[in-house]
């Protein structure tokens, strides 16, 4: 009996402290997507995109590279890779925004394409220490 009561409460503290620790590293709040288009407005050349980054953690992080992760179709009509060294630093319990464009072949993505279609999947945020951590979209 006694040993029943000792597995209970081992049970329902480890229940409850998982329960209550907050989610920590970094999140997504909010993306934004612009696209800039040919001339006859049929094909998207380049896409833009901000994100704003949250640090739930409790330590800073220094971002080195970020990378937008595109679904597989997209990541195939990409034109010329963007330079995605960055010098970031985003502080316990702080936001930043990371924006960046990519240069697609203007003539394989239509503006139909764009909005019937997902286009990123996520970041992939390179820090200081070598860690790559992926952020969904």
């Amino acid at each position: 009996m006694r040993r029943m009561k000792i597995i209970y409460l081992i049970v329902f503290l480890l229940l409850t402290a998982c329960s209550s620790r907050e989610q920590e590293g970094i999140i997504s709040n909010s993306v934004t997507t612009k696209v800039i288009t040919s001339k006859d407005q049929q094909y998207i050349e380049h896409l833009g995109y901000s994100v704003s980054l949250e640090n739930k953690g409790r330590k800073e992080m220094h971002i080195t590279q970020v990378e937008p992760v595109l679904t597989n179709k997209m990541s195939r009509k990409v034109r010329r890779p963007q330079d995605n060294t960055v010098n970031l630093t985003i502080g316990s319990h702080e936001s930043l925004l990371v924006e960046g464009e990519i240069t697609l072949d203007p003539t394989e993505v239509t503006q139909r394409e764009a909005v019937e279609e997902e286009i990123f999947r996520g970041l992939n945020l390179r820090l200081q220490s070598g860690e790559v951590l992926y952020i969904p979209l």
